[in-house]
């Protein structure tokens, strides 16, 4: 017979005496080495004699035990006007049996996955006094609040005039605009690129003063990932001038040794050389088969803008440099540009001049292009400014409308309703197109009929009472005049042709925004002095106007939406979005995720809506702390310009500093159900908390803790943290199997069946005598009960490998250090 003493152990003694860590030395699962071996032979049996155990605490959590839900709530969720901007949130811990350490993680785990909030954080813990912490975090912390990273994607395309239902529920139109989206995730300062990538061609025959690309919007994108940081973070969005290619005159002299073709109707010429031209009426000459083209290239805006074109198109918002003027004799080009021979139009998605208008020649075919490399001509033009800065947004909308990808912004019939969408309509005089982009706010940028400038409107939409996002007609759109005092060089009296324009939206206190324009100088990407255009904080309006609040917590996550410009040069109309966004990734926290939480968890009466009711915030801007927020600007494939950065005012909630609880912001935890007859339950709808949803729940045994916690400016603590003010109760219990992992198959003692397997004694809980001095429970075998070995031959042990399971074969990871066991080995 032999007795054999197995611990646990974290530490062991080097052979210098030190302590070091032992990487497998856990309480339930641990290997013991022996100074000298053990003799086994085929019939040498084991049991355990007794055992000393540390048992932590056992939580047997369930719904039939009433004791699984925690529900929280940071702001007002009453039923009174102004005070439904958050929700209670009812988080379940899952049906199982918890130490302390895993119940409070496990509760930590379910709050982050209900929480919409960036910015705040509820954190429970255990402590080695056996006692519980609810930690409630609002400081907001830049370094781990937000990210830079982000993939855009398209949430409408190739919207054209007037698109018909079918392509606005689909969000895809029929226009030839198209944009390619670099997520530029790489660079140290992230940022989404866009460029014009198709562009529509348009002949005098289908050019209508509401068909000129400049003027209409037609690509539309969202993020795919992650919403804006609601609690700070900002979306800016830099868009250059409208851009076309001018060429010069003597064009002969920037086409040495270059020849060109041209394709005639029929009839195909190659080896064609650009000459001089006969007299100061042309820029140059070429000759195709017998004829000879006098040719004239469009140099400036003022001759551009004497010419008359066809179908009473007026001049603005179109690329005059891409016209070349055909006749085949020696003459100024005629004004009426009907009235020449013809007149070609340069297509930058290819680089070929083509009919535009076939004047008096008859035509239906004429392309002329370099030979070897169309795109040659774009090195001999000057990329040049046409004076404004096109049509395009920048908007801020609720996610339910901008999650791609969901069966919450559909395609099928009245998808249109469930998307943030755009829609080009007819305009007026000043405009000719009016687009409207259907978000919650959007600052928009339109085009001047006449092209000398862009209008820029803060707009927002409203909620109609009843309805939900995908109801026809749900949302109502409001928009801002076209005001001289709303175009952008009025606005921005500083700015230039030349100059970029940034737009830029900020989001506070989780439900407030306020939006900004600016210029840099020539391009150089350092935007100084942003003009606030909007705020939904009453009390900081500025020079801007006064936005409604039109967010609460179902609104979340919030989602920029950029519309990038349609250009007339391909890959030259760039955008670039920078933003800081949140964390949490929109495919798990949303409000249509957190109603499906809350359906698969809870029954129908605790559920959340899945699509934000329309509701009634009134003036609310909770003051936090801000300051200004600097932003650094890679410009990656947008220019050429190196890393710049700009400042935008009040950007950011100010680093480390905690949020105030106060009168707009009030905290409250609930881990019990509360009835009216409660002390409590009359403080909780004064101020202007829901009960629901109430539940029967004990949870709050199992902590230690009050019913409830409330905060709120009579009673603000100096920090967020509250300790268990009773004894937690653990409700649980567990037997414990002794598993011998490295001894082969042991047999059991049963010889009815003769089981194999590796347990070779199981430790009831009913058996365990609490040890109060030691901490400790110990066990001793109320009788004999060996199992046999079954070595296959003597052999020498050096160690046993101990491992200790649950009832339900899981690790007993209740056991603390140290585990002792003491056996006894036979033959």
């Amino acid at each position: 017979m032999s007795l054999v003493y197995l611990k646990s152990s974290k530490y062991m003694s080097d052979s210098n005496g030190s302590q070091i860590n032992i990487s497998d030395g856990l309480p339930f699962k641990f290997t013991n080495q022996f100074k000298e071996p053990l003799d086994i032979n085929p019939n040498s049996k084991i049991e355990v004699v007794s055992a000393d155990l540390k048992v932590d605490d056992v939580h047997d959590v369930s719904l039939q035990n009433d004791n699984n839900a925690f529900t929280y709530c940071l702001g007002f969720n009453g039923v009174n006007v102004g005070s439904q901007r958050f929700l209670q949130k009812q988080a379940r811990v899952p049906d199982g049996k918890y130490s302390n350490n895993q119940l409070a993680n496990k509760i930590s785990d379910e709050v982050t996955k209900t929480n919409l909030l960036d910015g705040f954080n509820i954190r429970v813990s255990h402590d080695s006094t056996k006692r519980f912490k609810i930690a409630v975090d609002l400081e907001y912390n830049r370094e781990t609040e937000e990210i830079d990273n982000n993939n855009y994607g398209l949430i409408n395309s190739k919207m054209g005039f007037n698109e018909s239902t079918t392509q606005q529920d689909t969000g895809i139109g029929t226009s030839a605009e198209q944009i390619t989206i670099e997520n530029q995730n790489g660079l140290a300062n992230a940022n989404v690129l866009t460029k014009n990538s198709t562009l529509s061609v348009l002949t005098s025959t289908t050019s209508s003063n509401s068909e000129k690309p400049s003027s209409l919007i037609s690509n539309v994108i969202v993020p795919t990932t992650h919403g804006i940081n609601n609690a700070g973070g900002t979306i800016s969005t830099i868009m250059r001038p409208i851009k076309h290619l001018v060429f010069p005159p003597a064009y002969q002299e920037k086409t040495v040794g270059v020849t060109f073709t041209s394709v005639i109707g029929s009839t195909t010429t190659n080896s064609i050389t650009i000459t001089g031209p006969d007299s100061a009426n042309n820029d140059f000459k070429f000759t195709a088969g017998a004829t000879t083209y006098h040719s004239s290239f469009v140099k400036t805006k003022t001759v551009w803008d004497s010419y008359t074109l066809p179908n009473s198109v007026t001049n603005g918002n179109l690329p005059w440099g891409h016209y070349l003027i055909l006749n085949t004799t020696n003459v100024v080009p005629n004004t009426t540009l009907a009235s020449n021979y013809c007149t070609l139009l340069l297509d930058t998605n290819d680089y070929k001049w083509k009919l535009w208008n076939a004047g008096t020649s008859g035509l239906s075919t004429f392309d002329f292009f370099a030979t070897a490399n169309p795109a040659f001509v774009k090195t001999t033009a000057t990329l040049t400014s046409l004076g404004n800065w096109g049509s395009g947004c920048l908007g801020i909308s609720r996610g339910e409308t901008c999650i791609t990808g969901t069966n919450q912004v559909a395609t099928g019939t009245n998808g249109r309703y469930t998307r943030t969408r755009v829609f080009n309509d007819s305009g007026d005089s000043d405009v000719g197109v009016d687009t409207s982009v259907f978000c919650d706010y959007v600052l928009q940028i339109q085009a001047t009929e006449d092209g000398t400038d862009s209008y820029a409107r803060m707009n927002s939409s409203e909620q109609v009472d009843g309805k939900i996002a995908g109801n026809v007609d749900w949302l109502t759109l409001t928009k801002q005049g076209l005001v001289d005092d709303l175009k952008i060089k009025t606005l921005l009296p500083t700015i230039t042709a030349d100059d970029n324009i940034i737009l830029v939206a900020s989001v506070s206190s989780w439900l407030c925004v306020k939006f900004f324009i600016g210029h840099d100088t020539g391009g150089n990407q350092q935007f100084i002095n942003l003009k606030k255009l909007g705020d939904s904080d009453a009390n900081n309006i500025g020079d801007g106007i006064a936005l409604p609040n039109r967010f609460n917590e179902s609104s979340f996550p919030l989602m920029p939406v950029v519309a990038p410009q349609n250009g007339y040069v391909k890959d030259e109309q760039k955008t670039l979005t920078i933003g800081q966004y949140s964390t949490k990734n929109v495919s798990t926290h949303s409000i249509a995720k957190l109603n499906e939480y809350m359906n698969t968890n809870w029954t129908a009466s605790e559920t959340i809506p899945v699509r934000q009711p329309k509701v009634s915030v009134v003036d609310y801007c909770n003051k936090f702390t801000l300051e200004d927020r600097v932003v650094t600007v890679e410009s990656g494939d947008f220019s050429s310009v190196a890393n710049s950065t700009f400042t935008i005012p009040n950007g950011i909630v100010k680093q480390n500093e905690p949020i105030r609880i106060g009168a707009d912001l009030d905290l409250l935890i609930r881990m019990s159900n509360l009835n009216q007859t409660d002390n409590d339950y009359e403080r909780i709808i004064e101020k202007a908390f829901s009960l629901e949803p109430n539940r029967l729940n004990t949870i709050y045994q199992s902590l230690g803790m009050p019913k409830f916690i409330l905060i709120d400016e009579d009673n603000p603590p100096e920090k967020l943290e509250f300790f268990s003010d009773g004894m937690p109760m653990a409700n649980g219990s567990q037997n414990f199997i002794i598993n011998l992992e490295n001894m082969g198959k042991v047999i059991g003692n049963n010889s009815a069946t003769k089981s194999v397997n590796k347990a070779i004694a199981i430790i009831p809980s009913s058996a365990l005598v609490a040890d109060n001095l030691q901490g400790t429970k110990h066990y001793d075998a109320p009788y004999q009960l060996p199992v046999k070995l079954n070595a296959s031959t003597n052999e020498k042990v050096n160690n046993f490998e101990i491992f200790i399971t649950t009832d339900e074969n899981k690790p007993a990871i209740s056991l603390l250090h140290p585990t002792t066991l003491v056996c006894r080995i036979t033959d």
